[in-house]
């Protein structure tokens, strides 16, 4: 028999042998390791320069008898949590994760009941509401960042459901960009910038115009998650900028293909 690779093989076979790009990465780590992984299995050189870093806060977790779920946006929401090891009193609670990798990290947590959302933080409170057995005695829990691009809270509220908000961690700015990457740039041995969020974005322009090279992205695209994302990354003079058409990981690194 022989073998007939399907459509997404042949495109990430032809990105391989035929167009290897060299794409940098703002993600924080460890998912930013986690990003050059993934594009270095579909063919590409991969650069590392987060624009932040996540930094886990001290918190007291609630007792699991006051709480009717959580809600969570943010797989470092449950890095924190997994740092309580008393976090396995709340696995029986049912999870309403933003999406799909964060859905997965819950699962791996050990969390059983985990649902998920589109990938965006304002389709939460219709996927809580799709929920049959939620108690409305006992509010949800929501673990989130000091720094927030959504005001999950009040659209929660709004939609008819109780929740207590704690911060759990923050996301700090990385203050320089690094010589190495500032000098890839330079070099044009840049192709391509992955943003991800459009605090991401604001942030690198921000690093970009602190060394000057804002007519170095002349010949560099821009790989964006969201419109959000686009929409703020559009401060800067790219040579292109592309959207994915669904904001999640599958549909970025499909677009660098």
């Amino acid at each position: 028999m022989v073998y007939e690779p399907d459509k997404k093989t042949k495109v990430r076979l032809f990105a391989f042998w035929y167009h290897v790009m060299r794409l940098l990465i703002t993600r924080p780590a460890p998912d930013g390791e986690a990003l050059a992984n993934r594009l270095q299995a579909a063919g590409h050189q991969t650069l590392l320069s987060p624009v932040m870093e996540i930094v886990c806060r001290p918190f007291d977790l609630p007792p699991r008898e006051t709480l009717s779920g959580l809600v969570i946006t943010s797989r470092n929401a449950l890095r924190c949590l997994e740092q309580q090891r008393t976090y396995r009193k709340l696995v029986d609670l049912p999870v309403f994760a933003v999406g799909e990798s964060t859905a997965a990290k819950a699962l791996s947590l050990g969390f059983r009941k985990v649902l998920k959302a589109a990938g965006r933080a304002d389709s939460l409170p219709g996927l809580v509401a799709e929920y049959p057995d939620l108690p409305s005695t006992a509010p949800l829990w929501y673990p989130a960042a000091r720094q927030k691009a959504f005001d999950l809270v009040t659209a929660m509220q709004q939609a008819g459901f109780r929740v207590k908000e704690q911060i759990v961690y923050e996301s700090r700015e990385i203050p320089h960009l690094p010589e190495a990457i500032a000098k890839a740039f330079e070099a044009s041995g840049v192709d391509g910038v992955l943003l991800l969020s459009a605090r991401s974005a604001r942030l690198f322009a921000e690093l970009i115009r602190s060394r000057g090279l804002e007519q170095n992205l002349a010949t560099v695209t821009c790989y964006c998650l969201s419109q959000n994302v686009a929409r703020a990354a559009g401060e800067l003079n790219w040579q292109k900028i592309l959207v994915a058409t669904r904001p999640d990981i599958e549909n970025l690194i499909d677009l660098t293909l």
